[in-house]
């Protein structure tokens, strides 16, 4: 399940991939059906998280999701 959400903060595969750069898996996620605006317990969307490490090519890819 690509939206499922885990542990204390909720965060889901793709918040997780989001916050350590890894636009492959990213993008698999989202072809799986990875929910892009999905909220952790702190409102933040993947591509804020993406944007929050610095990882612009990733919140540039889900801004057009």
């Amino acid at each position: 399940n690509p939206n499922g959400q885990t542990g204390d903060m909720k965060i889901s595969c793709l918040h997780w991939a989001c916050g350590l750069g890894n636009f492959e898996l990213v993008k698999r996620l989202v072809e799986e059906g990875a929910d892009t605006q999905s909220k952790d317990i702190r409102g933040m969307t993947p591509a804020l998280v993406a944007m929050a490490k610095g990882f612009d090519d990733i919140f540039d890819y889900l801004l057009l999701k």
